[in-house]
């Protein structure tokens, strides 16, 4: 079981000794005999329940999020992306509807690879930051552990409107086909470094999958 599961039933366990508690104390407690003090002992058993109830749901709650936190991944989540930037975790905002794309325009204009992602632990509806990426090979029919020929490129860590840098000096590192499967292409970016004008750079490291169109 996960630490998340035991969290969980410990907790369960807890409140149902709870429950249990306060229910065998009210049963066996003396009842009055007269009208008043029964509906007295019914409204403070209520009371008692009600706590009792409230208690429950804070500490569900408390343990859902709890489990939350031991289940994130590095990729946030994404079942595309296990990819990081300059050691940081991204992934895509499908909601964004920027798609990670590779096409192949043929042998003069060779491939393009661009994607949009954004920190692994970002909403998404966050718009920033975000790093578009746009790679350029040379044209090949592409296939499983070939490693692509980069010829062009450049990486935007956009910051907000207006605002942010830009790398455009591939540097070294390499991009390699884990995997092709019909319309979808899996790339891996082994230590890729991209340089800005000031000769500082960024590192991408892990894989993504991509949309893969051969024109």
């Amino acid at each position: 079981m996960s630490a998340c599961g035991e969290r969980v039933s410990e907790i369960n366990a807890k409140v149902a000794h709870s429950f249990y508690c306060a229910f065998r104390e009210l049963t066996n407690h003396h009842q009055p005999p007269d009208r008043a003090a029964k509906g007295n002992n019914f409204s403070a058993m209520k009371k008692y329940l009600s706590l009792l109830f409230v208690a429950l749901f804070a500490t569900m709650s408390f343990a859902l999020t709890s489990c939350g936190d031991d289940n994130d991944e590095p990729d946030g989540g994404d079942s595309k992306a296990s990819l990081t930037i300059n050691g940081q975790g991204y992934k895509e905002h499908p909601t964004t509807g920027a798609n990670s794309t590779v096409t192949d325009y043929g042998t003069s204009l060779g491939i393009s690879i661009k994607t949009e992602l954004y920190p692994a632990k970002s909403d998404e509806t966050d718009f920033y930051p975000r790093a578009h990426i746009s790679l350029e090979a040379e044209s090949a029919t592409l296939s499983k552990g070939m490693t692509l020929t980069l010829n062009d490129g450049y990486i935007e860590m956009i910051t907000d409107v207006m605002e942010g840098d830009r790398y455009d000096e591939i540097k070294s590192g390499k991009v390699t086909v884990t995997e092709i499967s019909g319309s979808t292409v899996t790339l891996n970016f082994d230590n890729l470094k991209v340089a800005d004008d000031d000769d500082k750079t960024i590192t991408i490291n892990g894989s993504l999958k991509f949309n893969y169109t051969k024109i």
